[in-house]
């Protein structure tokens, strides 16, 4: 009598089903149909899980019955570790050793343990789960039934042989066989570790190695080895040792570098983006002249910078324009007989009060009476017009002289 297993993808729309001889079908053979029926190739990408389709309880042990004419929930999960999806165990037989022994080997005494308990079901005559080989069923129900004559139990590949003979030796502890699979990780590290610790290291090709030049740096460098790469072939023309300022040696092979008063030295700097004409040439640099900062050229010769002397004139001259009248105007007087006692500045227009005759610029002593009640500036007496205040023509005269001088020195 033939029973059904409906099955349904959680994007499929109507559910499939496979067809077997008994009662139940256990969630492993149901697994391998539903690959099988969908050509889900060898599963080495995915893992595949079964869910009650109305609890949504994952079906999690492999050995575990689903009744007949029941409906479950088909899902294709991501792997834990790429390339080491669960589902290729359910397939290692229809792929040969390729899956088979990627089975064997990644999922180790858990997945032997799992073959074992198949291969006891397997030898029960007549069980209600007995494997009955592969079955292949239309999904729309039509063509033949499927042949009642049993096929040959699939073949286990050694490995798997092998191990599902040691399980049976413990008596299938399934505790033993998870200690025994964490045991082959743990060994698996140790192996690699050991074999990283033996390993020689391969220092980076290229130019120099970047960083400091201090003593402590080179010397590790030199200590494991990587100096050999500069010391087969000389130094080019013009190299200077950036630590020392010296020529004829690869900065990691220094003579100071084993010296600890070497550490904390300033070292020699480029000259790039300074101009040759601010750079004075230094023959043998002394010890004051290198805390103060010498540089060296690309070929080589040591610089200190100076200050451009010519540079500095030509643009101090372009600031120095000559003078024009409002300059001396709005400039403080040399002469303190010139000044407006208000604004501190040459007179203009010079006049006088009639009170103290007191002299002021005109514009500055017209504001200041309009503003504080006609009084005076000078005595704080009232004027009583603005036309009270004379025009001092002699002061004037003697501002017109002192602002042609003026000019006449500006202009020499």
């Amino acid at each position: 009598m033939s029973s059904v297993v409906h099955y349904k993808f959680k994007s499929q729309r109507d559910a499939s089903r496979v067809v077997f001889d008994g009662t139940a079908l256990s969630v492993y053979d149901l697994k391998r149909e539903i690959m099988v029926q969908n050509k889900m190739g060898k599963g080495v990408d995915f893992d595949i899980a079964l869910y009650n389709a109305q609890t949504e309880e994952e079906y999690r042990d492999d050995n575990h019955l689903i009744p007949r004419s029941s409906t479950v929930l088909v899902r294709r999960l991501p792997p834990q570790r790429p390339g080491r999806g669960t589902a290729q165990m359910y397939v290692a037989d229809l792929y040969g050793g390729d899956a088979g022994e990627g089975s064997s080997s990644r999922f180790g005494p858990a997945a032997s343990g799992m073959a074992q308990g198949r291969d006891r079901q397997q030898q029960q005559p007549g069980g209600p789960s007995s494997y009955r080989g592969p079955m292949s069923v239309r999904f729309d129900d039509r063509g033949k039934e499927p042949s009642a004559t049993p096929a040959p139990p699939p073949v286990l590949p050694p490995s798997m042989t092998q191990q599902g003979a040691a399980g049976e030796s413990n008596g299938g502890d399934e505790a033993a066989s998870i200690a025994a699979m964490f045991q082959a990780t743990t060994d698996q590290w140790d192996a690699t570790q050991q074999q990283m610790a033996n390993a020689t290291y391969r220092s980076r090709g290229g130019g120099p190695p970047r960083g400091g030049g201090r003593g402590g740096s080179f010397q590790a460098r030199s200590d494991r080895g990587d100096h050999h790469q500069y010391s087969d072939r000389p130094p080019p023309v013009g190299y200077i040792c950036y630590r020392c300022g010296k020529k004829g040696h690869w900065i990691q092979e220094c003579p100071t570098n084993l010296d600890p008063n070497w550490d904390d030295k300033p070292r020699f700097k480029r000259t790039t983006g300074i101009p040759k004409s601010m750079l004075k040439t230094v023959e043998n640099p002394t010890e004051t002249q290198r805390q103060a900062g010498i540089m060296v050229t690309s070929d080589g010769t040591y610089v200190v910078a100076q200050v451009d002397s010519a540079t500095w004139e030509a643009e101090r001259s372009a600031a120095l324009k000559t003078l024009s009248r409002s300059d001396v105007f709005a400039a403080v007087p040399t002469d303190s007989a010139l000044a407006c006692p208000l604004c501190s500045k040459l007179l203009k227009k010079a006049v006088k009060t009639p009170c103290c005759t007191t002299r002021f610029c005109e514009e500055c002593i017209q504001n200041h009476l309009l503003e504080n009640d006609f009084k005076c500036a000078e005595c704080d007496k009232r004027i009583a017009d603005l036309g009270d205040l004379a025009r001092d023509d002699e002061v004037r005269r003697k501002v017109e002289e002192y602002v042609e001088e003026a000019i006449r020195r500006s202009e020499e």
